[in-house]
């Protein structure tokens, strides 16, 4: 009988045995990952990204021959998690790469560190389910353990029952042998598994002194020694002080359970100072009650992050970002998490908003310097420009050809240099002096804009339609300004023996492509580069006409302040269209035209309906 229950305990041991092995050999490839994930975080080479996809593999095939072997019900669950998350993390790898290859959109800074964020909480959710599978083999292995002592004890009576019996009848025989069998028993249950009975006689004695040394090796095979124990927590602490960054387990009061080296390193505690101190003690206010909620929700939710100085023992803060997962450690809820020192993002926002002021601030200085050198400057203009006048009235056909021609340069000289410094002013004033947005009626804005323009409407017959137009938020005085530029340069830019013919319009825009707001051109040069998203919730405006058109190299420098893309012949200063431009980015709106050589321009805007 103790034969056989050996060699069944033997057989079992095995099973075990191998489990464990399997499990060690996926913590190593975990490990073995999170290392090669890091180097890929850093440079984005392409070596470490080819030696992950391979570890990636090489678990996968791990994870199908583990789950051909951990076939028990309270074996399988773990097990299954820990393949999901697997998969995860193979879905936002392959995301990352795609990212970093560019075959989708540039991916932002934000966007790369929620990814590596992903990866991180899944990676430690794979680690907490290999460790619920390793303290469940664990715990087998301990299960049988005790049960061998159960069987010990049980036969150490039935041999003292046995001794007895034999003592009655052979006592002078057997007394010796018996005595040191009984101190064998005595010796191999109090966990001595290397102890020998070495009892040598060919009676019933000795066969039982061979069974007893045969059950101490099946036994010392099966059983998992406290230095074993020890190893393995020792290359459980190793796999956990390998992971990057800070790692923490505490309970519901705030005790912490277990942590990394980078743990005691950050806060300046050390493993002794560490078990008396909560999670809350390691932060000051107001982040302590950020970090408390965040505690809060992951018990409550699962899981939870947050962003917080971490705050040492020296006083020293240092921001850090805070994962926290919900786990059960030994049938009570624990927090689990990781967390990342973010002081280089942090110093980047803060050097970003610091350039954002300074930007601000300059842009208000040049505002405020174009305002005060325009308006300083009209007043010795006037001066000029009446003298010149003057001199043009008084001397003009009295000197020679060659004054005459001069006198005319400097008066048109100066008138160009005035309609100049009124653009400035006006380009200056669009932001710093424009009105607060109201309701306003764009029929009545483009009737003004018609007022304004009846004499050069008038001179060139021009024949300008328009369709029902909406009410918007928006400044009426600048809205005009802006009509008022688009239907002046198309009266201006139209060939000299045709007739200007000019159509404003206006629709809501719904959610679809943006082809379907084209002017009807048979060729644009400068298609609206838009996303349905962006147009969505806003009236297109169009003012289209059958002027000489634009050419497609001009298409991004029309818009750029005293840009003239004409000689003389055609009138100006080159300052509408940036004021359009300025004007309808105030309003919240994007501006861009369609045209074809010789068959005219459509300039459309777009204006938020809220």
């Amino acid at each position: 009988m103790n034969l056989f229950f050996c060699r069944v305990a033997a057989s079992s041991n095995n099973r075990l045995t191998e489990k464990q092995g399997l499990i060690s050999e996926l913590h190593f490839g975990v490990f073995k990952m999170a290392h090669i994930r890091e180097e890929y975080f850093m440079y984005g080479e392409e070596r470490p990204r080819a030696q992950w996809i391979l570890m990636h593999r090489k678990i996968e095939k791990l994870l199908e021959k583990m789950s051909a072997t951990f076939t028990e019900p309270d074996e399988k669950p773990p097990l299954d998690i820990f393949i999901n998350f697997h998969k995860k993390m193979g879905n936002l790898f392959d995301q990352l790469v795609k990212y970093d290859e560019g075959r989708t959109i540039a991916v932002s800074p934000e966007l790369r560190e929620r990814i590596a964020g992903q990866m991180m909480v899944s990676a430690y959710s794979q680690y907490l389910e290999g460790m619920k599978l390793q303290d469940l083999i664990k715990k087998k292995v301990q299960r049988q353990h005790d049960d061998f002592h159960l069987y010990n004890s049980a036969a150490s009576g039935f041999l003292a029952l046995l001794i007895v019996s034999f003592a009655v009848i052979m006592l002078r025989n057997i007394t010796r042998p018996l005595s040191k069998l009984q101190k064998g028993t005595e010796i191999i249950a109090g966990g001595d598994l290397n102890y020998k009975t070495d009892i040598r006689t060919r009676d019933e004695i000795g066969q039982l002194s061979t069974a007893f040394d045969i059950m101490t090796e099946s036994l010392k095979g099966i059983t998992v020694s406290r230095d074993e124990l020890n190893r393995e927590v020792q290359f459980s602490q190793a796999v956990i002080n390998s992971l990057p960054g800070l790692f923490y387990l505490f309970d519901e009061q705030g005790k912490f359970l277990r942590w990394n080296k980078n743990f005691e390193e950050d806060s300046g505690y050390s493993t002794e100072e560490i078990a008396h101190v909560s999670m809350l003690d390691l932060f000051g206010e107001p982040d302590k009650s950020f970090v408390e909620k965040a505690i809060n929700q992951v018990f409550l939710t699962g899981e939870a992050v947050v962003e917080a100085d971490l705050l040492s023992k020296n006083q020293t803060k240092t921001p850090f970002f805070f994962t926290g997962k919900r786990f059960m450690s030994e049938q009570k809820p624990c927090v689990v998490g990781m967390c990342i020192d973010i002081s280089d993002r942090k110093h980047a926002e803060a050097a970003l908003l610091k350039h954002s002021e300074d930007l601000k601030r300059s842009n208000e200085e040049l505002q405020q310097f174009a305002y005060i050198t325009s308006h300083d400057l009209q007043e010795p203009l006037r001066m000029i420009t009446s003298y010149l006048q003057l001199i043009e009235k008084r001397y003009k056909g009295r000197l020679d050809k060659d004054a005459d021609e001069f006198i005319n340069f400097a008066t048109d000289g100066a008138k160009r240099l005035q309609e100049m410094i009124v653009g400035i002013l006006a380009y200056s004033r669009v932001e710093t002096k424009g009105k607060p947005l109201e309701d306003v009626n764009c029929s009545e804005v483009l009737a003004r804009a018609i007022i304004n323009l009846q004499i050069a409407i008038e001179e060139s017959r021009a024949f300008i339609t328009t369709d029902s137009l909406p009410v918007v938020r928006g400044d009426a005085g600048q809205l005009v300004q802006l009509f008022q530029n688009l239907i002046s340069n198309a009266i201006k830019f139209t060939r000299k023996d045709e007739i200007p013919v000019i159509h404003v319009s206006a629709k809501q825009i719904e959610e679809h492509a943006v082809s379907d707001t084209g002017a009807g051109f048979p060729g644009f040069i400068s298609p609206i580069d838009l996303a349905p998203a962006e147009m969505k919730d806003k009236y297109l405006f169009n003012v289209k006409d059958n002027g000489i058109g634009i050419e497609a190299e001009y298409k991004d420098r029309i818009y750029n302040i005293f840009q003239r893309l004409h000689g003389r012949e055609y009138p100006g200063v080159g300052i509408g269209l940036s004021l359009c431009r300025r004007i309808v980015e105030r309003h919240g709106g994007r501006i861009w035209f369609e045209s074809e050589i010789g068959k005219g321009t459509a300039f459309y805007f777009t204006i938020p309906i809220k």
